[in-house]
């Protein structure tokens, strides 16, 4: 209900409840791609399948990784399907050569201040006919689509927990806006009861 994602040591699991889990599997299946940044990849190694009942399917997964910091060894490289390493133009060769033999696929992307520009990942993808990513990163990634206007929707699931704390994860991080009327606006299109959970869904507010 605080808007939390974690506890201030890292704890995330579990906050929403296991019917919410089920949507976010359903929805994880529909998708071209799964999108996370490095961060999420050295931090938690997820595998990124959807699990839809006994069965598992593994849609690509992509990681925003614009220093090549994604280990060789992450559980992802692994799993049957696609894992794609989008790098910036200064990231080592040493490293991209290891992920590249660990089974990944390399593009590089260009640059802007230092950090993958998103709207020239998402442009590359949709020549690759990748255009339906769900974006599961954590809040360095959401800020960063959020600024590049790459956001089509958000799936919300808000669980009656309280974590509190001023260094608890948020969803959106970077420095943030001054103003209210700064802020991203969305339009809430759904609303409903997911177990113990809410689901929100909404879209962004059409300019002018």
């Amino acid at each position: 209900l605080d808007g939390k994602i974690a506890t201030r040591t890292g704890g995330s699991k579990w906050i929403s409840g296991e019917e919410s889990r089920r949507i976010l599997h359903w929805i994880r299946e529909r998708s071209d791609a799964i999108m996370v940044g490095s961060g999420t990849v050295i931090s938690d190694d997820p595998k990124l399948t959807a699990r839809i009942g006994r069965r598992t399917v593994y849609p690509k997964r992509i990681v925003v990784d614009t220093h090549a910091r994604t280990p060789a060894s992450a559980k992802m490289l692994s799993m049957p399907g696609e894992t794609i390493i989008a790098v910036g133009k200064s990231a080592e060769e040493s490293r991209l050569r290891k992920l590249h033999e660990a089974g990944a696929r390399i593009i590089k992307i260009e640059e802007t201040n230092g950090h993958i520009d998103l709207k020239s990942l998402a442009y590359a993808l949709g020549k690759m006919e990748i255009t339906s990513v769900l974006l599961e990163g954590g809040g360095t990634l959401a800020s960063a689509a959020l600024e590049a206007g790459i956001v089509d929707k958000i799936t919300a699931f808000v669980a009656p927990k309280i974590a509190g704390g001023k260094d608890a994860i948020t969803p959106v991080e970077g420095l943030g806006v001054e103003e209210i009327s700064e802020a991203a606006q969305f339009e809430i299109a759904k609303i409903r009861r997911v177990g113990k959970d809410i689901m929100i869904e909404a879209y962004p507010c059409s300019q002018g």
